[in-house]
């Protein structure tokens, strides 16, 4: 009789459990399927590639600048020689821009800040859809010189 009487304490708190974690709106759950879906053949499920073509996003230092960076090598790509880490690495990021809205990116990026960026503050849609508005016209791949530049701008 004790055991049926804890059954729906223990489901509430399962459930209570199991709620996807959000920062400042962010879903980080949905953010780790995006990931895991769109990134992590590149990147590597835990943010090591396994491959030296491209960089690791684990600790990089990429990820502890302001997000507009970020933003912007997931909406337009990026292309040459990128230092991560000491090392140098040369692969091609492909632009999302068309693929994914101003909240998947938000949410991709922050579970990428949050679990390999030794917990950088998550990204709102609304800072991608202000860098989406403000490089709309952008036809072209990132380099590392222009990324460098634009994370030493402080953020609009």
């Amino acid at each position: 009789m004790i055991r049926h009487a804890l059954l729906p304490v223990t489901t509430a708190i399962i459930l209570v459990a199991c709620k996807p974690p959000a920062h400042q709106g962010v879903n980080l759950n949905h953010g780790a399927g995006i990931y895991f879906e769109k990134c992590a053949t590149c990147h590597g499920p835990d943010g090591t590639p396994t491959t030296p073509t491209y960089p690791p996003l684990r600790e990089s230092e990429w990820l502890r600048v302001h997000a507009a960076p970020l933003i912007a090598i997931v909406l337009d790509g990026a292309t040459g020689n990128f230092e991560v880490g000491g090392k140098t690495y040369r692969g091609v990021m492909p632009a999302w821009r068309d693929v994914l809205d101003d909240a998947q990116i938000a949410a991709v990026l922050s579970f990428i800040r949050t679990e390999f960026g030794d917990g950088a503050s998550p990204v709102s849609a609304g800072d991608v859809a202000a860098l989406r508005e403000r490089t709309k016209d952008r036809r072209k791949f990132w380099t590392q010189e222009e990324l460098r530049a634009f994370a030493a701008q402080p953020p609009h």
